[in-house]
């Protein structure tokens, strides 16, 4: 199936989009830019099949890639109980710990409810637009 022009110039202000928010997340350059790549392939890949593009699907596409690359360059963390967290300390590498084990903990949660709290948290969603949701 072609793909109109206007189409594609929307797949790149979606791939330059995805590749901002990837430098935000912190990835580097190079990483950002893969990462949205990957972003655009599964974008161009839904274009092809002759489905529309929706908001909602750009960034569900957007936070699985992210997740994926978060999954693919951290070391599992062990599961710790909420009683210790008052117990950081502040350092540096304290709150580098309390991050990964609050992402292993959000990997334990269901997809729907994941996204959710991203909705929430990362895209500004108020509690009555996510119900409504």
């Amino acid at each position: 199936m072609e793909i109109a022009k206007e189409m594609l110039d929307t797949l790149e202000q979606l791939f330059h989009q995805a590749k901002r928010f990837f430098q935000r997340k912190g990835l580097n350059e190079q990483d950002a830019e893969d990462c949205a790549a990957e972003v655009r392939l599964h974008l161009l890949h839904r274009m092809q099949q002759g489905a529309t593009l929706s908001k909602s699907y750009f960034f569900a596409v957007l936070r699985g890639c992210y997740a994926d690359f978060v999954a693919a360059h951290t070391e599992k963390v062990a599961f710790i109980s909420l009683d210790n967290v008052k117990n950081i300390s502040g350092g540096e590498e304290d709150i580098i710990l309390l991050t990964l084990q609050v992402r292993s903990a959000l990997e334990q949660l269901s997809e729907a409810d994941r996204e959710l709290l991203l909705l929430h948290y990362e895209e500004g969603y108020t509690l009555a637009e996510l119900a409504a949701h």
